[in-house]
């Protein structure tokens, strides 16, 4: 299926292991800077009063930050080795792996890819030393520099307004699409009660995340874009509009959640009621994975935005 994908936007089977890599590096980073939002921000005063409850939500999510750490690094990696590569010969992982330390200190890629690496172990430090603020300071640094790898550098040098457009839009990402894990492993942990209190505290993160999500991606979309022939004839922008319709799908179950399944919660406290807030929580979660898939393609360099390619040429290689 996938692979009928590609063919249909006219890009090679090598552009979906890009992709992958690119995605779990970025999707784990957002999910261990996501852990310590609702952990140190989010849900620190419902945790304190729920007792043994709450001691076993706050391991669960210093396990699930040390594995988004891990899963990061290693993705990280796997990105690293994908890139490098595509400027050497692909089918020789020899040459590939003599390659790396060039790239890694002779790219401005590569110099992202290291401080993200170092950034990562530094975060683990802190968290172990029981540093959670800094731990989190330092996890939204990484998540800022992840619009390094995107278009607004390789368009123009320094300071634009598509490069803040960008880092608005992926610390907006961070902190909605990032912190689900964590929020689903503490209403899942948690009584009723304060659980429904725990995603209550999570709204306002959301909808400030949702307004800044779409105020950038518009913007993004006038720059990368520009006209509906970008949009309509241009694997780009088809992929743009699969990547829109996600995101709707995605504040419609953020909408269930936040009016109707959170409320229930409050007055019914039954298992039930429980039960329909964490399905809701977890489809909100898959739909994010896919968001965050899409956007590592597009973000990946093998489907160029229609401001670099004409609309007309990119469907005639299509």
């Amino acid at each position: 299926m996938l692979s009928g994908v590609l063919a249909a936007l006219g890009l090679p089977a090598s552009a979906l292991v890009l992709a992958l890599a690119r995605a779990g590096s970025v999707g784990a980073l957002f999910v261990g800077f996501g852990t310590l939002l609702v952990r140190v921000v989010i849900a620190r005063p419902v945790l304190a009063r729920a007792d043994a409850a709450g001691g076993a939500a706050r391991r669960r999510l210093a396990w699930m930050l040390g594995a988004a750490l891990a899963v990061a690094a290693a993705a990280t990696l796997a990105w690293l080795a994908s890139e490098t590569a595509a400027l050497a010969d692909p089918d020789d992982w020899s040459a590939t792996l003599a390659m790396i330390p060039t790239v890694l200190t002779g790219t401005e890629f590569g110099t992202l890819i290291a401080v993200r690496l170092a950034l990562l172990v530094l975060i683990a430090l802190a968290a172990v030393a029981g540093r959670s603020a800094i731990a989190t300071a330092l996890a939204a640094v990484a998540v800022v520099l992840q619009a390094g790898h995107l278009h607004a550098f390789a368009m123009v040098r320094g300071p634009s307004v598509l490069l803040a457009s960008e880092v608005v839009h992926v610390f907006a990402a961070a902190a909605w699409l990032g912190a689900l894990p964590g929020l689903l492993v503490v209403v899942a942990t948690l009584p009723a009660e304060p659980a429904g209190r725990a995603a209550a505290r999570f709204s306002p993160v959301g909808r400030a995340a949702v307004l800044a999500i779409a105020a950038s991606a518009a913007w993004q979309a006038r720059m990368l874009v520009g006209t509906l022939a970008g949009l309509l004839g241009t694997p780009y922008g088809w992929i743009c509009l699969a990547k829109l319709a996600l995101f709707i799908a995605l504040l419609a179950l953020a909408a269930e959640n936040r009016f109707a399944l959170v409320p229930r919660l409050a007055r019914d406290r039954t298992a039930p009621a429980h039960l329909a807030l964490l399905r809701g929580i977890a489809c909100e979660l898959v739909l994010g994975v896919a968001v965050v898939m899409l956007a590592a393609l597009l973000g990946s360099g093998v489907t160029p935005p229609p401001v670099d390619v004409p609309p007309a040429a990119a469907t005639h290689a299509t």
